[in-house]
């Protein structure tokens, strides 16, 4: 998936480059998920998918600094960015609200699957700022809908999830639209 949405990502970068935004300046790398395949398919109950606005800064590869530094190394581009995920591990080492709601709901609909490393987490946008937190420039959503808009629906489609739960309050309802068309919102 991520290597078939290579070359849009390429013309996504190379325009932001244009209007003078610049990855890990302006925005960071794409945020392309991990799957501990056989912790999440073993699964008997619920395979959950959480999905967050967009990621906190540092979500970046250094060895990167513009779209032309991708274009013979896309592989180590898609390999860089994904191992960042795996990384990440799903939060272990985080504390906040957002990771211990997560790590709550799996414990209750997997109690003795709930290994952590079962459930997938992603954001309904793919790019967050280089520095600070919040939502990157508005250039580059708008630029990640028009080029990589399917991203999201074709992750959903890979990993069938039996529930996704969607921690992103009420100010990202239009981001998710964009990315999966009209839906129907049921508060928990």
């Amino acid at each position: 998936l991520y290597l078939k949405s290579f070359d849009n990502m390429l013309q996504m970068q190379n325009e932001l480059e244009n209007i003078g935004l610049k990855v890990g300046k302006d925005y960071g790398c794409p945020l392309f998920m991990y799957c501990w395949e056989e912790e999440y398919t073993k699964l008997e109950n619920k395979k959950i998918l959480f999905v967050g606005q967009e990621y906190y800064a540092g979500w970046y590869l250094s060895e990167y600094s513009s779209p032309n530094d991708y274009k013979d190394k896309c592989d180590d581009f898609i390999d860089g960015t994904i191992k960042k995920y795996e990384n990440f591990g799903l939060g272990e080492s985080y504390s906040s609200y957002f990771w211990s709601f997560i790590k709550k709901v799996n414990k209750k609909f997997n109690a003795e699957n709930a290994t952590g490393k079962n459930i997938l987490w992603t954001n309904i946008n793919k790019f967050g700022r280089a520095t600070g937190k919040g939502r990157p420039d508005r250039r580059v959503i708008d630029a990640e809908n028009k080029y990589l808009v399917s991203v999201f629906k074709d992750e959903l489609d890979i990993i069938k999830p039996d529930v996704v739960i969607f921690l992103t309050g009420p100010y990202y309802d239009e981001d998710i639209k964009n990315k999966i068309g009209t839906y129907k919102k049921e508060q928990i």
